[in-house]
């Protein structure tokens, strides 16, 4: 579990997440989102943030919880 330093670590970077289905109704192809695709979560940063293209590789994740890990995995090191 993320601890409370590390999650206000990212807010302080513009980071969120979100669960996809929440947020988009298809894919990047246009195609409707699966079932499975809408119930995983993403991370999010300001779109003038120098953070977007390292978020962009950060893989979807099963739960909200672990979408914050993977967020400060890969941006908080």
């Amino acid at each position: 579990m993320l601890d409370r330093e590390r999650y206000e670590a990212l807010l302080d970077l513009g980071i969120a997440v979100h669960r996809m289905g929440d947020v988009y109704e298809t894919d990047r192809e246009g195609q409707p989102l699966t079932e499975a695709v809408q119930r995983q979560w993403f991370v999010s940063a300001l779109a003038a943030s120098d953070l977007v293209e390292p978020v962009c590789k950060i893989p979807l994740a099963d739960t909200e919880g672990e979408a914050w890990e993977l967020a400060a995995q890969h941006l908080l090191g």
